[in-house]
């Protein structure tokens, strides 16, 4: 079955472009196109789109109170933001609404197909590349606010810290007298907590903020 999206823009040049993009992906259909936030809530409400690709700044209603809508009244779309800029302000805003993806208009056309994929599937895009200062900032906010000891169970920081010792999944599950697939599942959790995509990034936000 294709992926159902919807497209939320002000610019008709902007939708133009995004829909001639998307027809060209054979798993990807574009079921609606919206101009304003209302629009977008109404038809999101009645249409159920699998992803909402959404502008944050918008005349009347706009992205943020948008994905605020979807978030509170727990409609199945998963989002991604397709902005082009984001501040720390409103950064932190939509991590805090758990948002599924963000992607920069100056960003490769291929990132946004990529991020509809992904977040279609049950992940998360935040392309840190693209965000990079804000989302820094906002992380170390976040470490201030709330220690990586507390973000973490006691088991998942032990992990932590021997992988940060350079050990593999095998050598911490030993340490740990737990299996290989436990670790996995330790990971996995963390890299959700922390929101992280790999073990260097991991290892990166951990020494940061008080692992080493």
């Amino acid at each position: 079955m294709s992926i159902e999206v919807m497209l939320v823009d002000d610019h008709p040049i902007v939708l133009d472009g995004l829909s001639c993009l998307l027809r060209a992906e054979p798993d990807i259909e574009v079921v609606a196109r919206c101009t304003d936030g209302g629009e977008a809530l109404r038809l999101a409400r009645n249409r159920h789109p699998d992803v909402i690709v959404l502008d944050l700044k918008m005349g009347g209603t706009d992205g943020l109170e948008v994905l605020r809508q979807v978030r509170s009244e727990a409609l199945r779309s998963r989002v991604v933001i397709f902005t082009a800029a984001i501040s720390e302000e409103l950064l932190l805003q939509v991590m805090r609404l758990a948002v599924e993806g963000i992607v920069l208009k100056e960003m490769g056309s291929e990132f946004i197909v990529r991020a509809i994929r992904k977040v279609h599937a049950g992940g998360r895009w935040i392309e840190t590349r693209s965000i990079g200062t804000a989302l820094g900032h906002l992380l170390d906010g976040d470490a201030r606010a709330r220690p990586i000891n507390e973000l973490l169970s006691s088991r998942e920081e032990a992990v932590v810290r021997l992988l940060m010792s350079g050990l593999r999944n095998q050598e911490i599950a030993e340490r740990l007298f737990i299996s290989e697939g436990t670790v996995k599942t330790h990971l996995h959790r963390i890299y959700e907590k922390l929101e992280v995509r790999s073990r260097l990034e991991l290892v990166t936000y951990a020494r940061t903020h008080g692992l080493g």
